[in-house]
């Protein structure tokens, strides 16, 4: 009881501080920032390699997975090898090849009943932004941005092999690592973050990759090459007048 009465004595001290916090926000805070990615589903084992289907290559996104353990042949007419999937903390996920599905870059959807808040060193990434029904802005924005409730973030890494604005199939060296920031506001309070997220992509082996005189795109060295990222969730962090709330009435030691 007397826990009971702290607690809430410390919600109504907190929400006479903030107008922007509800009772909701308590409630659904670690649950309240969505991210989700193009990735490998579950249900397939990691440990094979993507092949594009060349007699339907004009079916975009067309193409199957070998798993290298079961020797098992999966295809997107069979199965969805590719599924937006919400990402969770500290779990490493391998994303789609680029070019599937008209992604020459990679597309990140982000959710938050606010406004949402994407940064990136522009040296390394080049970040762009669509709708959620996939419609680039009038005019296209390129850089760090911000817009309410649901959106895609449009990534392409950039490194000495990047030719133009437009990554079609090569990212990086195999293991060159990459950041991107997400941070949630409150509607009428873009100044201090509710959220603050970071997510990592790794260039990641492409082991279906064909190593002939074709692939070799605008001189890129075949060990350079690759069509995967992996991307992880590294952290996720709310306000102090959220965490305050959090410990209490989370508190497993009672």
């Amino acid at each position: 009881m007397k826990k009971i009465i702290i607690v809430l004595f410390a919600v109504i001290i907190l929400l006479s501080f903030s107008s922007c916090a509800d009772e909701n926000a308590i409630y659904t805070i670690k649950d309240a920032l969505k991210i989700s990615a193009w990735v490998l589903n579950e249900n397939i084992d990691a440990n094979g390699y993507w092949t594009n289907d060349e007699s339907t290559a004009l079916i975009v996104g067309h193409g199957y997975w070998t798993e290298n353990s079961t020797g098992r042949i999966i295809t997107t007419d069979d199965d969805d090898v590719f599924v937006l999937d919400r990402l969770k903390l500290n779990e490493a996920r391998i994303m789609a090849p680029l070019s599937y599905f008209t992604m020459s870059n990679i597309n990140i959807f982000i959710e938050f009943d606010g406004i949402i808040g994407v940064e990136a060193d522009k040296k390394y990434i080049q970040l762009a932004y669509l709708d959620e029904n996939f419609n680039a802005p009038e005019g296209g924005i390129y850089g760090n941005f911000k817009y309410p409730l649901a959106v895609y973030a449009n990534v392409c890494p950039k490194d000495e092999y990047t030719v133009g604005t437009h990554l079609k199939r090569s990212t990086a060296h195999v293991g060159k690592e990459y950041y991107l920031d997400v941070n949630a506001y409150d509607f009428g309070n873009e100044e201090s973050p509710v959220i603050r997220a970071r997510l990592k992509l790794a260039v990641i082996e492409d082991k279906g990759i064909t190593l002939d005189e074709k692939d070799n795109i605008f001189g890129i060295p075949y060990d350079k090459q690759s069509r995967f990222l992996s991307i992880e969730l590294v952290s996720y962090e709310y306000s102090d007048r959220y965490r305050l709330i959090d410990e209490m009435l989370w508190d497993e030691d009672d």
